[in-house]
């Protein structure tokens, strides 16, 4: 419901609702909640998924933009966890030994505040996804912290999670743009591996700005972590010097993506193993060395087609793991 008149759909600025939601579907851990999963284009290729999750999940939100670009989201979310696949939860005591557990449920409360100075938007009147942000190099602020307490409707365990996030495009003049994304996290409580912090994965052969290509699904876990994106487009720098290509309207695109993290010993099996989970087969911890993936591509393929090859740089030893992948995205790219 929206509290303003609307001309087109409900997210058109500035956004004043309140929305009701409800699911239950099947997920991959690691990119559990991401809207853009609906996409039937999008399935898993490469290495075959098997730990799954099925969640059930009803929520209540209420968003509130101004004038000055702040935006405020407050939700309270109640969500049914049950592994699927091979996923297994198995709860551990003082002494190590293990119990299974066929799912938990959680109730939790959080809010968001996004601040954009100097964002402008345009509201286009296709769709309620049609919403473009304007940013013209505007900086993108984002806060959020959500917590859940044990026992609170029926919830099987606690939790407390502070992140931030700060987007910009860095302007180059004639050496093109980049695209930057900076994310940090903190769980500060005790909890078991699926309310972690799972890196955000993308199994798909299409090109996500803001998740890894060529990590697995659950392959490293942390309860604090730092994280940064990039995205150099080039613009035609080097292209546009060699009389074929230059014809062709060709760009060049480079990526770098890295994080690191580490789970300290509250939330570490290991170290504290009373009430927390047992770690899947294959999961890992950063210790000394972030994860860190590279790419270099080739986008304004016939206006619309961009092909990147993605390589691996850290953590390569492990078995099942793919060194280097070829990922594609459809994009306009003027």
């Amino acid at each position: 419901y929206s509290f303003g008149a609307k001309k087109y759909h409900e997210n058109e600025s500035l956004i004043h609702k309140i929305s009701l939601m409800h699911g239950y579907d099947i997920y991959t851990p690691g990119f559990d909640f991401l809207s853009i999963y609906d996409n039937i284009f999008l399935l898993p290729v490469g290495q075959t998924t098997t730990q799954m999750l099925y969640i059930r999940r009803s929520k209540l939100q209420y968003e509130h933009e101004w004038l000055n670009n702040l935006l405020l989201t407050v939700w309270t979310e109640q969500r049914h966890n049950q592994p699927a696949g091979t996923l297994e939860y198995n709860i551990l005591d003082n002494f190590g030994n293990q119990k299974a557990v066929s799912s938990f449920q959680i109730t939790e409360t959080g809010f968001q505040l996004r601040f954009a100075p100097g964002e402008g938007t345009y509201n286009n009147r296709k769709g309620k996804s049609s919403k473009l942000y304007i940013a013209k190099g505007a900086p993108v602020f984002k806060i959020s912290h959500q917590i859940a307490f044990k026992g609170f409707t029926g919830a099987d365990f606690a939790c407390n999670h502070t992140e931030l996030a700060v987007n910009k495009r860095i302007w180059l003049s004639a050496f093109g743009f980049i695209d930057a994304t900076f994310k940090a996290g903190k769980i500060w409580d005790k909890s078991p591996f699926p309310m972690l912090i799972l890196p955000r994965t993308e199994q798909s052969i299409f090109i996500s700005s803001e998740a890894f290509m060529l990590m697995r699904p659950m392959e490293f876990i942390s309860d604090e972590y730092a994280a940064l994106f990039t995205t150099y487009h080039l613009k035609g720098l080097i292209f546009n010097r060699i009389p074929m290509l230059k014809k062709l309207r060709l760009r060049e695109v480079l990526t770098f993506k890295a994080m690191y993290g580490q789970l300290t010993d509250k939330n570490n099996p290991q170290h504290n193993p009373a009430g927390l989970f047992a770690l899947p087969d294959n999961t890992q911890f950063f210790k000394k060395t972030p994860y860190i993936e590279v790419g270099a591509g080739i986008e304004n393929i016939l206006n619309i087609i961009r092909i990147d090859y993605i390589c691996r740089l850290t953590h390569r030893d492990l078995p099942q793991t793919d060194k280097w992948g070829i990922r594609i995205a459809a994009q306009f790219s003027f």
